[in-house]
């Protein structure tokens, strides 16, 4: 709570008529200029009186349109006043005063895009008005999402009204909008000094420590809050929930009920038992209560709460005040958690999430993605992709345009532009497909241009920085959570999404006696000493075998790899004519050839990702190692999900003797390309619509945290 825009200096403004419209002044003007004043003075019932002196007749006169106007406009009477004020501008359009307060008129009633439009016409009339208008520019820009541009009109505004703290505190609301925490909480200082008894700054500024886990100085500036007087009741309501908040989060559970219980008492003495705000301190409660394992009256308040927020709310299609992330944790009938999962997801537009990757073309992540962006619930969510990818006339740079509601090239786009165009577009969660590999331009992250981030696929470990929000994975990368600074988001199956044509022909070894075929498609920067002296044990166990490796993308170093490769093998008794290089192939031709080989040797510090998933849908068997980090465990994760869990092995010894029985145990190596063969269409690895909604849910419960709780959690989407 808090946050909020303090709209005092919006204020209605009065205009004077330039009178002898018509070239002379008559009694009609008279009327007007007397009615006007009359309205300057406050008193609405004498304007009345005098512009009923005007005969009906007249309609020709921009003046008398002009003051109707003015008195709906003070009456709150919207429609009436913009049908006047437009009549008026019809008979003439120069009148600023008029366009200024059309403006104004329009800006209460949420139509920002025309308040922004006569209050610009306004200010190139006359600048006579200039704080004023700038000011509502300013605002109208910030309820649009413009806040560059809010805060160009602030800052003119501020040059001309240096002493105004309501400026300066709606300023500050706009740069805590885009993140800029510091320069937010000076503006609300700056407020403070101008106006020592500003309750809306104080609540403020305050709810700003909280936000940022200051609780010593957000504890303070709740406390400084709640002891001014006089005290709005809604400013009393917002900040004694805030400081229970904060209390709640020092650990001092018992203290934060007590202001909520306090809460609760003076809306219960309002009769309100049913609003947004007493239910969202029944949540508070319920959850501060749990988290010491208080349990006295527990199942009373949440059937209460659930009681009510059903009847008072998701019933008359509003959100439920108990958030689905809460429901998780109560013992509530499935069909009751799916009402509050429903009610959230109908109380605000679409989610809105952007991908951001430099490898949006003919490369492994757009292979991966493309399944993902043609499943996307589009009724749930709204999809950008924000590409800084080359051109490489490939079909998928031309196709994933196609895939997503919004489209954005960000190759000839600056950092800050890129940062910018995101923030404009209103996402609700960025997922970096990037992280610190090769193309990066992690400036954009940087900037936090959307409210979540996530590093998502491509960076198979923590990003190292506090403001990439989450790290999608699975239970497979849960053993030590201190390895990574984002919080986690586990899905049910593979972290991995896939997307695999539904009919590739496979191209099958038929002739006999020749050699067992060991294989590894991935790039030769995986390659290590360790693992590779562990192959080439398994081929000297393994005398008719082969190694195959993949030619670089970077045909011109071959020949140096090539050298090194075979020196290496040589000092570790290997001939180099056992060691092959395929040539690269497009996509579809390398699925096909992958039964060509028996067995694929996974790498052991930087394990193979989307070439082991391509090897297991060719039904080529991976063998793989597991190590301690994420980008060492990618093939236990792939593995536990077609269910040959018997290729994953836990030592070097161990890795070498199953790679030699089974090359020695054709059988045995048939049975699990059977097994592979027969899982291929019901395994979770392969089933891309699951994962899709699986990582949906996700996304839902991150913002949903966003939007509720100043904490983030780890987050788990269970397996159905």
């Amino acid at each position: 709570m808090g946050f909020d825009i303090f709209k005092a200096d919006m204020v209605r403004w009065l205009i004077y008529l330039v009178l002898a419209v018509c070239g002379s002044y008559n009694s009609i003007d008279y009327h007007v200029s007397t009615a006007l004043n009359d309205l300057n003075l406050g008193d609405i019932s004498q304007a009345k009186l005098e512009m009923a002196l005007i005969p009906p007749a007249i309609s020709n006169h921009p003046g008398v349109d002009m003051v109707f106007g003015a008195i709906a406009q003070v009456e709150r009477n919207w429609e009436q006043a913009i049908l006047h004020y437009e009549r008026s501008l019809a008979i003439n359009n120069q009148n600023d005063g008029v366009h200024a307060n059309l403006g104004a008129t329009y800006f209460s009633k949420g139509n920002y895009v025309k308040a922004i439009y006569h209050a610009e016409v306004a200010i190139e009339q006359n600048q006579y008005r200039l704080v004023e208008l700038a000011h509502s520019l300013a605002l109208s820009y910030h309820y649009t999402g413009e806040n560059t541009k809010a805060k160009y009109y602030y800052q003119i505004a501020l040059n001309h009204a240096p002493l105004n703290a309501h400026l300066h505190y709606d300023y500050a609301v706009t740069l805590q909008a885009e993140g800029e925490a510091i320069q937010a909480n000076s503006e609300y200082n700056t407020a403070i000094a101008l106006k020592p008894n500003f309750p809306h700054a104080w609540l403020n500024i305050a709810a700003l420590h909280l936000q940022h886990a200051n609780l010593d100085s957000a504890l303070r500036n709740f406390e400084k809050t709640l002891s001014l007087q006089p005290l709005p009741f809604n400013i009393w309501l917002y900040a004694t929930i805030n400081y229970g908040a904060a209390l709640e989060l020092t650990g001092d559970v018992v203290a934060g009920v007590k202001q909520f219980e306090r809460a609760h008492l003076m809306l219960e003495l309002k009769n309100d038992s049913t609003s947004v705000e007493y239910l969202g301190i029944c949540e508070h409660k319920l959850r501060a209560w749990k988290s010491v394992a208080y349990w006295k009256d527990f199942e009373q308040i949440w059937i209460v709460l659930l009681a009510k927020s059903i009847k008072y709310q998701v019933k008359e299609g509003l959100p439920s005040s108990m958030t689905p992330f809460a429901s998780l944790a109560l013992p509530m009938p499935p069909s009751a958690k799916r009402l509050i999962a429903e009610s959230m997801a109908q109380r605000r537009k679409r989610l809105s999430v952007g991908y951001l990757s430099h490898d949006f073309n003919n490369h492994p992540t757009a292979h991966l993605m493309e399944g993902l962006f043609e499943r996307h619930n589009r009724s749930r969510i709204e999809v950008s992709i924000f590409s800084y990818a080359k051109d490489d006339n490939s079909s998928y740079y031309t196709r994933l345009p196609q895939l997503a509601e919004y489209f954005i090239d960000l190759v000839r786009v600056g950092n800050n532009q890129a940062a910018q165009i995101i923030y404009n577009s209103q996402v609700d969660i960025l997922v970096d497909a990037q992280g610190h590999t090769l193309g990066h331009r992690f400036e954009i992250v940087a900037k936090r241009p959307a409210p979540i981030i996530v590093n998502y696929l491509v960076y198979p470990g923590t990003l190292g920085t506090k403001y990439v929000d989450y790290l999608v994975a699975d239970a497979n990368h849960s053993f030590r959570l201190d390895h990574y600074v984002e919080k986690l988001m586990y899905l049910p199956y593979s972290y991995q999404v896939n997307h695999y044509p539904k009919a590739v022909k496979l191209l099958y070894r038929k002739q006999a006696h020749q050699p067992f075929i060991f294989a590894n498609y991935n790039k030769i920067d995986k390659l290590e000493p360790t693992i590779f002296g562990a192959w080439m044990r398994i081929l000297i166990q393994v005398p008719n075998s082969e190694l195959w490796l993949i030619t670089s993308v970077n045909t011109k170093l071959m020949k140096i790899i090539k050298h090194n490769i075979y020196q290496e093998a040589s000092t570790r008794g290997i001939l180099s004519s056992r060691i092959k290089f395929l040539p690269r192939k497009p996509k579809i031709e390398h699925l096909e050839r992958q039964q060509q080989a028996n067995l694929f040797l996974d790498t052991l510090v930087y394990g193979a990702h989307s070439t082991a998933t391509d090897a297991l849908w060719g039904k080529l068997p991976v063998l793989t190692l597991a190590g301690p980090t994420f980008a060492s465990r990618v093939g236990i994760s792939l593995l536990n999900h077609v269910n040959c869990t018997e290729l994953i092995v836990y030592s070097v010894k161990e890795y070498e003797s199953i790679a030699v029985y089974l090359a020695k145990s054709p059988y045995i190596l048939q049975q699990i390309v059977n097994k592979l063969d027969s899982n291929q269409q019901n395994a979770p690895l392969f089933h891309t619509s699951n994962y899709t909604s699986s990582l949906e849910q996700l996304y839902e419960m991150a913002l949903d945290i966003y939007h509720y709780s100043s904490n983030q959690y780890h987050l788990i989407v269970p397996s159905t």
